[in-house]
């Protein structure tokens, strides 16, 4: 249901999500091409909140960082920012035209 909330949110803000998934063990659920470069967004709604599939694509395609949706603490801790639902949507400004 999460994922569900997100990808109205992406949509309804003028982005065009794509999704990505590796040998069946790997997936991420958003893909979104921003100004920053390629970003990977993983949507955690439960206690486990590790984003080793969004890690693995970002270093595999050199994303500047990863976006993880979750109700955990607000910040960054190396290459993963966390961002509450609320405002983890980005801004159709940061789409790249």
């Amino acid at each position: 249901m999460a994922e569900n909330y997100v990808m109205q949110q992406l949509v309804a803000s003028g982005q065009r999500p794509y999704y990505w998934g590796a040998q069946s063990t790997y997936e991420v659920e958003f893909v979104l091409r921003l100004r920053d470069g390629i970003v990977p967004i993983e949507v955690k709604s439960g206690t486990h909140v590790r984003s080793t599939s969004a890690k693995r694509f970002a270093q595999k395609y050199g994303c500047p960082y990863v976006l993880r949706v979750t109700g955990k603490n607000f910040g960054a801790m190396g290459e993963v920012r966390n961002v509450p639902p609320v405002c983890g949507m980005p801004h159709r400004r940061a789409r790249i035209t």
